[in-house]
């Protein structure tokens, strides 16, 4: 099974297709990206171990246990943005704002004002 997670938290929809017993790791993942993907952005992992594609040997035919998955993390920098914009916003409607005192010393809309006549 090849399984292509378009975000690094897997909360956007995921893709599954079926490995070819035939074709090579290499060749399966081929078919389904013919264009390919950055290797920096994006984490590869068969049958739960994480690989570097660089370096791992993807020559070896697939096998019916077998299982790739394929994570996207190029969308995790605008999820980081689109956070720090939501949670600033939210703090700072929940910031409390500083009264500032009249000529006398006292807060403009103290509940003692009424007692004093001010």
């Amino acid at each position: 099974m090849l399984i292509y997670h378009k975000d690094p938290k897997g909360l956007t929809e995921k893709e599954l297709y079926p490995l070819d017993t035939h074709l090579s790791l290499l060749q399966n993942i081929r078919n389904r990206f013919p264009h390919g993907f950055n290797h920096q952005l994006t984490d590869i992992y068969i049958n739960s171990e994480k690989i570097d594609p660089l370096t791992y040997d993807l020559s070896k035919k697939a096998t019916i246990f077998d299982q790739v998955v394929i994570v996207n993390r190029q969308q995790q920098l605008i999820i980081a943005v689109v956070a720090a914009i939501i949670a600033a916003v939210i703090s700072y409607a929940l910031a409390p704002t500083l009264k500032t005192p009249n000529s006398s010393g006292e807060q403009k809309d103290s509940s003692n004002n009424k007692l004093t006549g001010n």
